[in-house]
């Protein structure tokens, strides 16, 4: 099985396997020091929220 086939067959519960098999590759790259997409995408969220959050935090008080 292909894991694009756990797509592409309604009502055959195939995406238990395709979660294994996303485990198995995420953990893979993990045990080689590398990070998936979604690590990033994660960490840049955060780092986006504490920005605005500091910002805000400026502006409201320049006009206090």
């Amino acid at each position: 099985m292909m894991i694009g086939d756990t797509h592409s067959h309604p009502g055959v519960n195939w995406f238990e396997p395709a979660k294994e098999f996303e485990a198995e590759v995420a953990s893979r790259i993990h045990a080689a020091g590398r990070k998936m997409t979604s690590d990033v995408i994660v960490a840049a969220g955060v780092a986006r929220l504490f920005l605005d959050g500091a910002r805000e935090f400026l502006r409201a008080e320049r006009r206090s």
